[in-house]
């Protein structure tokens, strides 16, 4: 059976974090993002995933929906503890950016960390294949479909919030579509919503962790019963009176990261998902 999971991350550090791991029927797994470079939780990633693969980890496809610290910092520090691992291929579309006065170290800032991310990939051997998404692709990983339904190439003025550079993802798996907007804001939105059936979707993953991302037409689109939101909790109060916040609050059911990992198997149906005991404790724990 496929399942998706909702990856809690450790939110003591940062307020933010995000990571998504698909299992295939084959026991092989398609990864998003992996959250922030926070001490343990590249070796927290690498223990879920031994979990889910007993007889040995393959990684089919590591996607990056962007390059902030959030969403890639864990994978830099992964392919630094694990470089034997077995990783097939990553994909991502960053934006071109000249990183000739960038230095120091990579977890002070995030032009470094973008720098270091491609720093990781060189120091790989054998070099890892690397996939540049296309909009309006389709990735088949057996019974798991992604279609790319934005990237930063698509937008049609100038991008001023980082988030903007997030790639949009579709996947569809055992009849389940599960919409995957990484940080995305109102630019991608206005380029989305060209064409609103396309998000019509079962699960949606709720952009840039319930800060100011997308805006409630891009949800009211996608009508969603299902709403996986990559936050701790301690930012759902002074979040939810934002207007597509509280619209996802009311029409679907809210299923978060700081509850622990989530699992959803696919086909998925609403209010089946499972929860595992909490590995990092929440900021309110940590004093």
């Amino acid at each position: 059976m496929s399942e998706l999971y909702q990856l809690e991350t450790d939110f003591r550090a940062v307020n933010c974090g995000m990571c998504y791991v698909l299992k295939l029927d084959s026991g092989e797994l398609v990864v998003l993002d992996g959250g922030y470079f926070a001490p343990g939780q590249a070796e927290a990633l690498h223990a879920f995933f031994e979990k889910l693969c007993p007889g040995g980890i393959r990684i089919r496809a590591w996607m990056f929906s962007h390059a902030h610290q959030d969403h890639i910092g864990a994978f830099i520090n992964y392919l630094r503890l694990y470089p034997k691992e077995r990783i097939d291929c990553v994909y991502y579309a960053f934006q071109p950016m000249d990183f000739s006065g960038v230095s120091g170290d990579w977890r002070a800032s995030d032009p470094a960390t973008f720098k270091e991310f491609y720093a990781a990939l060189s120091e790989r051997q054998p070099r890892l294949n690397e996939h540049s998404f296309t909009t309006g692709e389709t990735l088949d990983f057996d019974e798991a479909r992604f279609e790319v339904l934005y990237t930063y190439r698509d937008a049609e003025e100038p991008i001023t919030n980082f988030n903007d550079n997030s790639t949009v993802l579709m996947l569809t798996c055992r009849g389940t579509r599960v919409l995957l907007p990484g940080d995305a804001a109102a630019v991608a939105a206005r380029f989305l919503m060209k064409k609103p059936e396309k998000l019509s979707c079962d699960v949606v993953q709720v952009s840039h962790h319930g800060f100011n991302g997308l805006p409630l037409e891009v949800y009211r689109a996608a009508g969603a019963h299902t709403a996986l939101w990559p936050t701790p909790a301690y930012e759902m109060e002074p979040n939810a009176r934002r207007e597509a916040n509280a619209y996802l609050l009311k029409s679907a059911q809210t299923v978060l990261a700081a509850y622990g990992t989530a699992c959803l198997s696919l086909p998925y149906e609403k209010g089946s998902f499972r929860i595992f005991p909490r590995i990092f404790p929440d900021k309110e724990q940590n004093g």
